[in-house]
Protein backbone atom coordinates (compact mmCIF):
# COMPACT_ATOMS: atom_id res chain seq x y z
CA UNK A 1 0.00 0.00 0.00
CA UNK A 2 1.18 3.88 -0.81
CA UNK A 3 -0.42 6.63 0.45
CA UNK A 4 1.06 10.01 -0.60
CA UNK A 5 -0.01 13.54 -1.05
CA UNK A 6 1.49 14.65 -4.65
CA UNK A 7 0.66 17.49 -7.22
CA UNK A 8 -1.53 16.62 -9.82
CA UNK A 9 1.12 16.14 -12.09
CA UNK A 10 2.90 13.71 -10.19
CA UNK A 11 -0.05 11.71 -9.59
CA UNK A 12 -0.81 11.22 -12.99
CA UNK A 13 3.17 9.76 -13.80
CA UNK A 14 2.60 7.24 -10.80
CA UNK A 15 -0.32 6.06 -12.01
CA UNK A 16 0.63 5.89 -15.46
CA UNK A 17 3.68 3.72 -14.12
CA UNK A 18 1.30 1.66 -11.67
CA UNK A 19 1.25 -2.22 -13.28
CA UNK A 20 -2.32 -3.66 -13.90
CA UNK A 21 -4.48 -4.78 -12.55
CA UNK A 22 -4.32 -1.49 -9.49
CA UNK A 23 -7.33 -0.47 -7.36
CA UNK A 24 -7.03 3.40 -6.61
CA UNK A 25 -9.05 4.53 -3.89
CA UNK A 26 -8.64 8.69 -3.12
CA UNK A 27 -10.36 11.01 -0.72
CA UNK A 28 -12.78 13.39 -2.39
CA UNK A 29 -10.85 16.05 -1.83
CA UNK A 30 -8.19 14.59 -4.49
CA UNK A 31 -5.64 14.95 -1.69
CA UNK A 32 -4.24 11.35 -1.31
CA UNK A 33 -4.49 8.29 -2.98
CA UNK A 34 -4.18 4.33 -2.08
CA UNK A 35 -2.93 1.71 -4.32
CA UNK A 36 -3.46 -1.41 -3.63
CA UNK A 37 -2.91 -4.90 -5.88
CA UNK A 38 -6.17 -6.67 -4.89
CA UNK A 39 -6.69 -8.95 -8.46
CA UNK A 40 -3.33 -9.97 -9.72
CA UNK A 41 -3.37 -13.78 -10.72
CA UNK A 42 -6.62 -13.93 -9.41
CA UNK A 43 -8.83 -16.66 -11.00
CA UNK A 44 -12.70 -16.72 -10.93
CA UNK A 45 -14.87 -19.49 -12.60
CA UNK A 46 -19.12 -18.37 -12.93
CA UNK A 47 -21.02 -21.41 -11.30
CA UNK A 48 -25.10 -22.19 -12.09
CA UNK A 49 -26.49 -24.62 -10.25
CA UNK A 50 -23.47 -27.46 -10.15
CA UNK A 51 -21.99 -25.97 -13.46
CA UNK A 52 -18.67 -24.02 -13.41
CA UNK A 53 -17.14 -22.51 -16.12
CA UNK A 54 -14.04 -22.80 -17.22
CA UNK A 55 -11.59 -20.51 -15.06
CA UNK A 56 -10.93 -17.14 -16.52
CA UNK A 57 -8.60 -14.24 -14.72
CA UNK A 58 -10.57 -11.24 -13.74
CA UNK A 59 -8.93 -8.40 -15.56
CA UNK A 60 -11.59 -5.70 -13.90
CA UNK A 61 -14.07 -5.37 -10.77
CA UNK A 62 -12.93 -7.29 -7.77
CA UNK A 63 -13.68 -10.67 -6.06
CA UNK A 64 -16.80 -11.54 -5.35
CA UNK A 65 -17.71 -11.11 -1.51
CA UNK A 66 -14.02 -8.60 -1.49
CA UNK A 67 -14.87 -6.01 1.19
CA UNK A 68 -13.49 -3.54 -0.89
CA UNK A 69 -16.77 -3.87 -2.54
CA UNK A 70 -18.71 -1.73 -0.17
CA UNK A 71 -16.25 0.80 -0.42
CA UNK A 72 -16.09 0.94 -4.14
CA UNK A 73 -19.91 0.88 -4.51
CA UNK A 74 -19.94 3.78 -1.95
CA UNK A 75 -17.22 6.12 -3.52
CA UNK A 76 -18.79 5.82 -6.44
CA UNK A 77 -22.07 6.14 -5.45
CA UNK A 78 -21.66 9.49 -3.53
CA UNK A 79 -21.03 11.07 -6.92
CA UNK A 80 -25.00 11.17 -7.20
CA UNK A 81 -24.77 14.16 -4.86
CA UNK A 82 -22.75 16.38 -7.42
CA UNK A 83 -25.71 16.08 -9.58
CA UNK A 84 -28.18 18.42 -7.32
CA UNK A 85 -29.00 21.79 -8.05
CA UNK A 86 -27.41 23.69 -5.28
CA UNK A 87 -31.02 24.96 -4.26
CA UNK A 88 -31.79 21.14 -3.30
CA UNK A 89 -29.62 20.09 -0.41
CA UNK A 90 -29.28 16.15 -0.37
CA UNK A 91 -27.95 13.57 2.34
CA UNK A 92 -26.51 10.06 1.56
CA UNK A 93 -26.23 7.19 3.49
CA UNK A 94 -24.77 4.27 1.46
CA UNK A 95 -27.56 3.78 -1.05
CA UNK A 96 -30.30 5.91 1.07
CA UNK A 97 -30.12 9.41 -0.24
CA UNK A 98 -32.84 11.99 0.71
CA UNK A 99 -33.59 15.55 -1.08
CA UNK A 100 -35.35 18.28 0.05
CA UNK A 101 -36.28 22.09 -0.63
CA UNK A 102 -37.37 25.02 0.97
CA UNK A 103 -38.83 28.63 -0.70
CA UNK A 104 -41.95 30.53 0.20
CA UNK A 105 -42.99 29.99 -4.41
CA UNK A 106 -44.22 27.15 -4.54
CA UNK A 107 -44.37 26.54 -8.45
CA UNK A 108 -40.72 27.47 -8.21
CA UNK A 109 -39.65 24.89 -5.54
CA UNK A 110 -41.90 21.94 -7.10
CA UNK A 111 -39.46 23.13 -10.36
CA UNK A 112 -35.95 23.06 -8.60
CA UNK A 113 -37.52 19.13 -7.42
CA UNK A 114 -38.24 18.00 -10.72
CA UNK A 115 -35.21 19.18 -12.12
CA UNK A 116 -33.30 17.42 -8.84
CA UNK A 117 -35.14 14.00 -9.62
CA UNK A 118 -34.74 14.66 -13.58
CA UNK A 119 -30.84 14.71 -13.11
CA UNK A 120 -30.80 11.66 -10.63
CA UNK A 121 -32.93 9.29 -12.66
CA UNK A 122 -30.30 10.41 -15.71
CA UNK A 123 -27.43 9.56 -13.73
CA UNK A 124 -28.90 6.43 -12.54
CA UNK A 125 -29.43 5.10 -16.10
CA UNK A 126 -26.15 6.18 -17.29
CA UNK A 127 -24.14 4.16 -14.48
CA UNK A 128 -26.38 1.57 -14.28
CA UNK A 129 -28.46 1.84 -11.07
CA UNK A 130 -32.22 1.63 -10.66
CA UNK A 131 -34.41 3.49 -8.05
CA UNK A 132 -36.76 1.10 -6.37
CA UNK A 133 -40.55 2.17 -5.43
CA UNK A 134 -41.50 0.58 -2.34
CA UNK A 135 -38.50 -1.29 -1.15
CA UNK A 136 -39.52 -3.24 1.57
CA UNK A 137 -43.52 -2.81 1.34
CA UNK A 138 -43.44 -7.10 1.75
CA UNK A 139 -41.58 -6.17 5.22
CA UNK A 140 -43.55 -3.04 6.61
CA UNK A 141 -46.80 -3.49 4.32
CA UNK A 142 -48.25 -5.33 7.78
CA UNK A 143 -47.87 -2.15 10.06
CA UNK A 144 -50.78 -0.72 11.48
CA UNK A 145 -53.28 1.14 9.93
CA UNK A 146 -52.79 4.64 11.68
CA UNK A 147 -48.79 3.93 10.31
CA UNK A 148 -49.68 3.51 6.64
CA UNK A 149 -51.95 6.28 6.45
CA UNK A 150 -49.16 8.69 6.67
CA UNK A 151 -47.72 7.11 3.16
CA UNK A 152 -50.67 7.56 1.57
CA UNK A 153 -50.75 11.77 2.88
CA UNK A 154 -47.44 11.82 1.04
CA UNK A 155 -48.59 9.91 -1.81
CA UNK A 156 -51.82 12.22 -2.33
CA UNK A 157 -49.70 15.43 -1.73
CA UNK A 158 -46.86 14.02 -4.62
CA UNK A 159 -50.25 13.08 -6.96
CA UNK A 160 -51.61 16.41 -6.54
CA UNK A 161 -48.25 18.14 -6.78
CA UNK A 162 -47.25 16.37 -10.47
CA UNK A 163 -50.86 16.30 -11.65
CA UNK A 164 -51.23 20.15 -11.06
CA UNK A 165 -55.15 19.32 -9.23
CA UNK A 166 -56.70 21.06 -6.39
CA UNK A 167 -56.76 19.99 -2.76
CA UNK A 168 -60.00 19.51 -3.24
CA UNK A 169 -60.19 17.22 -5.76
CA UNK A 170 -61.02 13.39 -4.88
CA UNK A 171 -58.20 10.52 -4.54
CA UNK A 172 -59.57 8.23 -6.95
CA UNK A 173 -59.64 11.07 -9.60
CA UNK A 174 -56.03 11.52 -9.01
CA UNK A 175 -55.38 7.52 -8.83
CA UNK A 176 -56.63 7.63 -12.87
CA UNK A 177 -55.47 11.05 -13.69
CA UNK A 178 -51.83 9.90 -12.42
CA UNK A 179 -52.25 5.68 -13.75
CA UNK A 180 -51.22 4.71 -10.59
CA UNK A 181 -52.95 2.11 -8.04
CA UNK A 182 -53.65 2.75 -4.13
CA UNK A 183 -50.83 1.96 -1.67
CA UNK A 184 -52.60 -0.63 -0.82
CA UNK A 185 -53.23 -2.31 -3.81
CA UNK A 186 -49.34 -1.85 -4.75
CA UNK A 187 -48.62 -3.77 -1.66
CA UNK A 188 -51.09 -6.61 -1.90
CA UNK A 189 -49.65 -6.47 -5.56
CA UNK A 190 -46.15 -6.14 -4.48
CA UNK A 191 -46.78 -9.13 -2.01
CA UNK A 192 -48.22 -11.42 -4.19
CA UNK A 193 -45.43 -11.52 -6.83
CA UNK A 194 -43.11 -12.14 -3.87
CA UNK A 195 -45.66 -15.29 -3.26
CA UNK A 196 -45.39 -16.89 -6.54
CA UNK A 197 -41.49 -16.17 -6.63
CA UNK A 198 -41.35 -18.30 -3.38
CA UNK A 199 -43.16 -20.85 -4.69
CA UNK A 200 -41.54 -21.15 -7.90
CA UNK A 201 -37.79 -21.34 -6.19
CA UNK A 202 -37.16 -24.93 -5.31
CA UNK A 203 -36.56 -25.48 -1.82
CA UNK A 204 -37.12 -21.81 -0.47
CA UNK A 205 -37.16 -21.87 3.31
CA UNK A 206 -40.65 -20.10 3.33
CA UNK A 207 -42.59 -22.82 1.29
CA UNK A 208 -43.15 -24.90 4.10
CA UNK A 209 -43.49 -21.98 7.10
CA UNK A 210 -46.66 -22.86 8.58
CA UNK A 211 -48.59 -22.01 11.64
CA UNK A 212 -49.72 -24.54 14.03
CA UNK A 213 -53.50 -24.51 15.07
CA UNK A 214 -52.61 -23.29 18.43
CA UNK A 215 -50.54 -20.11 17.68
CA UNK A 216 -53.34 -19.92 15.15
CA UNK A 217 -55.46 -19.26 18.17
CA UNK A 218 -52.86 -17.45 19.84
CA UNK A 219 -53.45 -14.58 16.73
CA UNK A 220 -56.92 -14.89 17.05
CA UNK A 221 -56.93 -13.45 20.29
CA UNK A 222 -54.01 -11.15 19.65
CA UNK A 223 -55.38 -9.55 16.34
CA UNK A 224 -52.64 -6.26 16.65
CA UNK A 225 -49.77 -9.38 16.14
CA UNK A 226 -48.15 -9.43 13.16
CA UNK A 227 -48.75 -13.25 11.53
CA UNK A 228 -45.60 -14.62 9.67
CA UNK A 229 -45.93 -13.76 5.24
CA UNK A 230 -47.58 -17.11 4.39
CA UNK A 231 -50.31 -16.40 6.45
CA UNK A 232 -50.77 -12.92 6.21
CA UNK A 233 -51.43 -13.30 2.40
CA UNK A 234 -53.90 -15.94 2.65
CA UNK A 235 -56.70 -13.52 2.21
CA UNK A 236 -55.11 -11.77 -0.65
CA UNK A 237 -54.85 -15.48 -2.42
CA UNK A 238 -58.78 -15.90 -1.01
CA UNK A 239 -59.84 -12.04 -3.08
CA UNK A 240 -58.01 -12.35 -6.11
CA UNK A 241 -59.19 -16.30 -6.32
CA UNK A 242 -55.38 -17.15 -6.59
CA UNK A 243 -55.44 -19.88 -4.07
CA UNK A 244 -55.70 -22.73 -5.94
CA UNK A 245 -53.21 -21.42 -8.85
CA UNK A 246 -50.49 -24.07 -9.86
CA UNK A 247 -46.85 -22.55 -9.50
CA UNK A 248 -44.46 -23.91 -11.79
CA UNK A 249 -40.62 -24.42 -10.21
CA UNK A 250 -38.45 -22.25 -11.82
CA UNK A 251 -35.87 -24.91 -12.55
CA UNK A 252 -32.06 -23.81 -13.03
CA UNK A 253 -30.20 -24.02 -16.36
CA UNK A 254 -29.58 -27.68 -17.61
CA UNK A 255 -26.93 -26.33 -19.71
CA UNK A 256 -24.45 -23.66 -18.97
CA UNK A 257 -25.43 -20.84 -20.96
CA UNK A 258 -22.14 -19.71 -22.08
CA UNK A 259 -22.09 -22.83 -24.48
CA UNK A 260 -25.66 -22.19 -25.76
CA UNK A 261 -25.69 -21.29 -29.53
CA UNK A 262 -27.01 -17.96 -30.58
CA UNK A 263 -30.44 -18.03 -32.51
CA UNK A 264 -29.80 -17.01 -35.96
CA UNK A 265 -33.51 -15.75 -37.65
CA UNK A 266 -34.22 -14.19 -41.18
CA UNK A 267 -36.52 -10.99 -41.15
CA UNK A 268 -37.84 -10.71 -44.56
CA UNK A 269 -40.61 -8.15 -42.97
CA UNK A 270 -37.69 -5.84 -41.37
CA UNK A 271 -38.07 -2.03 -42.71
CA UNK A 272 -42.11 -2.22 -42.95
CA UNK A 273 -44.62 -1.68 -40.35
CA UNK A 274 -47.90 -2.80 -39.93
CA UNK A 275 -49.66 0.41 -39.39
CA UNK A 276 -48.05 1.58 -42.18
CA UNK A 277 -47.49 -0.89 -44.89
CA UNK A 278 -50.28 -2.56 -47.06
CA UNK A 279 -51.55 -6.10 -46.07
CA UNK A 280 -50.85 -6.93 -49.93
CA UNK A 281 -47.05 -6.52 -49.10
CA UNK A 282 -46.75 -8.83 -46.17
CA UNK A 283 -48.36 -11.78 -48.48
CA UNK A 284 -45.95 -10.94 -51.15
CA UNK A 285 -42.99 -10.99 -48.72
CA UNK A 286 -43.96 -13.93 -47.41
CA UNK A 287 -44.82 -15.84 -50.95
CA UNK A 288 -41.29 -14.87 -52.31
CA UNK A 289 -40.02 -16.52 -49.01
CA UNK A 290 -41.94 -19.64 -49.10
CA UNK A 291 -40.91 -19.79 -53.20
CA UNK A 292 -37.14 -19.58 -51.97
CA UNK A 293 -37.08 -22.03 -49.11
CA UNK A 294 -39.54 -24.21 -50.54
CA UNK A 295 -38.00 -27.48 -49.58
CA UNK A 296 -38.45 -26.73 -46.23
CA UNK A 297 -42.41 -26.79 -44.62
CA UNK A 298 -43.90 -24.18 -42.92
CA UNK A 299 -44.76 -23.95 -39.48
CA UNK A 300 -46.81 -20.75 -38.21
CA UNK A 301 -47.26 -20.04 -34.59
CA UNK A 302 -49.30 -16.87 -32.43
CA UNK A 303 -51.16 -15.73 -29.39
CA UNK A 304 -54.25 -14.20 -28.70
CA UNK A 305 -55.29 -12.62 -25.29
CA UNK A 306 -58.89 -11.20 -24.31
CA UNK A 307 -60.89 -10.30 -21.64
CA UNK A 308 -61.71 -13.87 -20.68
CA UNK A 309 -59.31 -15.94 -22.55
CA UNK A 310 -55.68 -16.58 -23.33
CA UNK A 311 -54.56 -18.93 -26.24
CA UNK A 312 -52.06 -19.80 -29.20
CA UNK A 313 -51.97 -21.78 -32.08
CA UNK A 314 -49.70 -23.94 -34.23
CA UNK A 315 -49.63 -24.42 -37.98
CA UNK A 316 -47.48 -27.25 -38.57
CA UNK A 317 -47.51 -28.09 -42.76
CA UNK A 318 -51.58 -29.14 -42.83
CA UNK A 319 -52.38 -29.69 -39.12
CA UNK A 320 -53.53 -27.10 -36.52
CA UNK A 321 -53.51 -27.24 -32.97
CA UNK A 322 -54.50 -24.66 -30.38
CA UNK A 323 -54.82 -24.95 -26.71
CA UNK A 324 -55.96 -22.70 -23.31
CA UNK A 325 -53.17 -20.97 -21.29
CA UNK A 326 -54.70 -19.78 -17.90
CA UNK A 327 -56.06 -16.26 -18.18
CA UNK A 328 -53.15 -14.30 -16.21
CA UNK A 329 -50.77 -15.06 -18.98
CA UNK A 330 -49.51 -12.55 -20.85
CA UNK A 331 -49.60 -12.41 -24.77
CA UNK A 332 -45.39 -12.62 -24.61
CA UNK A 333 -46.29 -15.63 -22.83
CA UNK A 334 -48.80 -16.90 -25.80
CA UNK A 335 -46.64 -16.39 -28.29
CA UNK A 336 -43.54 -18.10 -26.61
CA UNK A 337 -45.03 -21.05 -25.70
CA UNK A 338 -46.34 -21.83 -29.23
CA UNK A 339 -43.18 -21.33 -30.16
CA UNK A 340 -42.20 -23.74 -27.81
CA UNK A 341 -45.06 -26.01 -28.43
CA UNK A 342 -44.12 -25.99 -31.95
CA UNK A 343 -40.57 -27.15 -31.65
CA UNK A 344 -41.62 -29.89 -29.28
CA UNK A 345 -43.66 -31.12 -31.68
CA UNK A 346 -41.06 -31.51 -34.28
CA UNK A 347 -38.52 -32.56 -32.26
CA UNK A 348 -40.08 -36.24 -33.19
CA UNK A 349 -40.58 -35.91 -36.44
CA UNK A 350 -38.06 -38.14 -38.94
CA UNK A 351 -38.14 -34.57 -41.54
CA UNK A 352 -35.89 -32.00 -40.57
CA UNK A 353 -36.13 -29.02 -43.03
CA UNK A 354 -38.93 -26.64 -41.24
CA UNK A 355 -39.28 -22.73 -41.70
CA UNK A 356 -40.75 -21.28 -38.50
CA UNK A 357 -42.83 -18.06 -38.61
CA UNK A 358 -43.92 -15.97 -35.75
CA UNK A 359 -44.93 -12.41 -34.95
CA UNK A 360 -43.11 -12.37 -31.60
CA UNK A 361 -39.86 -10.19 -32.27
CA UNK A 362 -39.54 -9.84 -28.78
CA UNK A 363 -38.49 -13.03 -28.48
CA UNK A 364 -35.33 -13.11 -30.78
CA UNK A 365 -34.41 -9.82 -28.43
CA UNK A 366 -34.90 -11.36 -25.78
CA UNK A 367 -32.93 -14.78 -26.63
CA UNK A 368 -29.96 -12.68 -27.84
CA UNK A 369 -29.15 -11.35 -24.52
CA UNK A 370 -28.45 -15.01 -23.50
Amino acid sequence: MLRISPSQEELNSLVDQLPEPFIMLGDFNGHSILCANVLGETFSKVRIGSTFSDPFVQLEGVPQGSVLSVTLFTIHFFRILLNLPLSVPGTLYVDDLQISCQGSNMRLTERQLQTAMNNLVKWCDQNGYKISQNYGCIAYGYASNSALKKHDTVHHSALRICSGAFRTSPVQSLYVACHQLPLSLRRQKLSLQYYFKILSTTNHPLQHNTVSRFLNRLYNVRPTDIRPFMERIKPILSDTHLADTRVLASEPFCFPPWNVTSIAHINPFNGFSKAHADPFIFQQLYLAHRSQYDNYKAILTDGSKMTDHVGFGVLIDEDTYSHTLPIYCSIFTAEVTAILYALKRISSYEYRNFCLYTVNTSFFATTAKF
